[in-house]
């Protein structure tokens, strides 16, 4: 039986390769259920040599790839990976365009879905509202069994579909000044190590719990952890350390400290939100500045904006038009929640994922005034919606229409000059015929406007006070010609280089999880004395190069060049 690594399609089949099955690992599966599946699924040593692609499909590697049905068998993993001294990384949902979960060419990637949903903790200090999940554990999957227990996370990115380690490690957010990202709400980290023992100096691979100060009973733990689940449950035999100043590291580890099989958060108790749109011109907006409208609504504040004006004939002719969707607390209904249903998601969902987006980077392309109409009657069809707090927030059309994105994070007081200069760049450089000449561009998508309170995570991009986080989009069919893509590319890439330069003068700093060309001294200048704190806990975790990947090479972390298997750090065609 073949099998096919996450996102890897029919006609990738070739690309792999199986081993027979006498070279199957020895079975140690706890429950009879699991012992089943190991026969079925048997794990080769070596692994699965497959294709890992994030979600779309441009930065591809050839790895070899594991899933672990447990804890257990994820430290033999990794010590085997550390033993061979070969690279290993953990991998999610894959739905990042930056080369955080990229794994090295010939190396070797972890799939974690096996290790999901919720797993207990009883030892809790305080009386605090917490949750113990495995790291494979989706936050579709995770508000599932939250709002079962009449719970629900603080806030959420606009998709659920990430994976929750995959969403904290590198920084995802929702919006709100009231929110920070959500890695500040995960109070615990787990995950399997090959560090250098900050004490005796030794390397080590074992099982770690990094946690907030005081949020386990040490004394219950201790007395009680050598009988807690199944022989093989790594609480038995992990080390607990409690140390703030550790966690803010590890909250944005970018996937270089170890593999983590298990999260614990903070929730809350199960609340309702109630959404109102506003359709103005930017002129209109700039009325009341983006700052004080946003702390009006701590909430929940997110604007959308399509920055091209608008032409001669239609009703906001000559401006730039947005949305503005403002959020309110309700109390929890009984019964089933409404699920969203707005004009273009229903054109979408009903559509196939190829045409959908093909045809909407097309039409904005060839013919933009059109491509302006679709948004118009999109943001002209929003209504009021009251639903379950996870479904006002999953704002995103998720996989049925793929994006590459930039975000850039800047100061909350130049929000409003931020946004002013996206809309300058784009009447400078636009270009009213589709043709895409040199140095033209066209923005496929709105833009997303939304607001973030301060992080305490060491590399959050709002860790020294609130931030507006501003998205660029341009869609991206995966499906296009080599030849095709190469053109787009070549616009694509000169477009979101000129944006983040024209934002950095105000001090802009890029998510981690979206496309951005950081490196070791813009991390520096932008983050100072905290990227020099967290590249030490790094030399702790990745002392032996056996989470490094090339997103550590691009920030300098390691002395082996980057093996780029897509896009380069600068393309060739962007402005210097």
């Amino acid at each position: 039986m073949r099998h096919r690594a996450r996102g890897q399609r029919e006609d990738d089949d070739d690309d792999a390769t199986f081993p027979h099955g006498e070279n199957v690992a020895p079975l140690r599966c706890p429950g009879d259920a699991e012992a089943v599946l190991q026969l079925c699924y048997p794990r080769p040593p070596g692994g699965w040599m497959a294709v890992w692609k994030n979600y779309l499909r441009r930065r591809r590697t050839r790895a070899r790839r594991h899933r672990p049905w447990a804890p257990w068998e994820l430290l033999q993993i990794v010590r085997e990976r550390a033993a061979a001294g070969e690279r290993i990384r953990a991998v999610g949902s894959g739905h990042s365009a930056s080369a955080a979960p990229q794994p090295s060419q010939g190396g070797h990637f972890v799939e974690l879905d096996h290790i999901a949903g919720e797993m207990p903790w009883p030892w809790y200090a305080d009386g605090g509202q917490y949750v113990r999940v495995g790291a494979g554990t989706t936050i579709a999957a995770l508000n599932a069994m939250l709002d079962a227990r009449g719970l629900a996370l603080h806030n959420m990115g606009s998709w659920d579909g990430q994976t929750v380690a995959g969403a904290t490690a590198t920084g995802t957010h929702g919006s709100g000044l009231r929110h920070p990202p959500m890695c500040d709400r995960v109070v615990a980290i787990e995950l399997v190590t090959d560090e250098k023992d900050p004490d005796s100096g030794a390397r080590v691979q074992r099982f770690l719990r990094i946690e907030r100060e005081g949020l386990t009973d040490v004394g219950a733990f201790e007395a009680a952890r050598a009988r807690f689940g199944d022989e093989d449950d790594p609480v038995r035999t992990l080390k607990l350390e409690p140390d703030d100043d550790l966690l803010n590291a590890a909250r944005i580890h970018l996937g270089c400290f170890g593999v983590v099989y298990a999260l614990t958060l903070e929730v809350r108790p199960r609340f309702w939100l109630k959404e109102r749109p506003q359709v103005m011109t930017w002129d209109r907006v700039k009325e009341v500045p983006l700052e004080e409208r946003a702390r009006a609504h701590p909430e929940f504040f997110w604007m959308l904006c399509v920055p091209h004006r608008y032409a001669e004939g239609s009703p906001y002719a000559g401006q730039p038009l947005c949305v503005l969707i403002e959020r309110e607390e309700l109390r929890p209904r009984d019964g089933e929640a409404p699920r969203r249903d707005g004009v273009l998601d229903r054109l979408l969902r009903f559509g196939v994922q190829i045409v959908s987006t093909g045809l909407l980077e097309n039409v904005g392309l060839f013919f933009p005034r059109l491509g302006q109409w679709v948004f118009r009657r999109d943001f002209e069809g929003r209504s009021v919606f009251s639903s379950a707090s996870a479904e006002v927030m999953k704002t995103s059309l998720g996989p049925e229409v793929h994006a590459i994105s930039i975000e850039a994070f800047v100061p909350l007081d130049r929000a409003q000059e931020a946004v002013e200069r996206i809309i300058a760049l784009a009447e400078e450089l636009e270009t009213p015929n589709g043709r895409l000449d040199e140095g033209e561009h066209w923005h496929t998508s709105p833009i997303g406007v939304r607001f973030v309170a301060a992080s305490e995570a060491w590399l959050a991009p709002s860790f020294d006070g609130p931030a507006c986080a501003i998205e660029i989009p341009l869609l991206y069919d995966e499906t296009e010609l080599p030849w095709v893509r190469a053109r787009h590319d070549r616009y694509r890439f000169s477009m979101l280089r000129r944006l983040e330069l024209a934002l950095r003068p105000l001090g802009a700093r890029l998510h981690w999880g979206q496309h951005h060309t950081i490196d070791g001294a813009e991390a520096a200048a932008r983050y100072g004395a905290r990227w020099t704190r967290w590249k030490q806990v790094y030399a702790r975790f990745n002392a032996y190069g056996t989470f490094s990947n090339p997103l550590t090479a691009q920030l300098g972390l390691d002395p082996v060049r980057a093996l780029w298997a897509v896009d380069a750090p600068a393309p060739e065609w962007a402005p210097e």
